[in-house]
């Protein structure tokens, strides 16, 4: 299996099976997508970049809960915009 070329329904179950190039794989694809949103609710402090590692760890960490019934990248946005509301709450 091409781990750069299946669709991301298919590469999020990998992880689960112990699949590190799938994890790494899933960070290069979306790493970009959730540094953008972080940007857009951290106004582009500083900390930006360190928020999105924190939403990409937190994501890996939970990937088991993933059930397919959405599309990953809107399970994945939901956690990021979740994390944004909770960090300007804290501020």
């Amino acid at each position: 299996m091409n781990i750069t070329t299946v669709s991301d329904e298919e590469l999020v179950v990998e992880p689960i099976l112990g699949n590190q190039k799938a994890m790494s794989e899933i960070y290069t694809r979306y790493y970009p997508l959730v540094l953008k949103k972080s940007f857009s609710f951290t106004k582009g402090s500083s900390n930006t970049s360190v928020i999105a590692q924190d939403i990409m760890i937190k994501v890996m960490g939970k990937i088991h809960l993933f059930d397919g019934k959405s599309k990953f990248r809107a399970w994945l946005y939901s956690i990021t915009n979740n994390y944004g509301i909770d960090d300007i709450r804290n501020v």
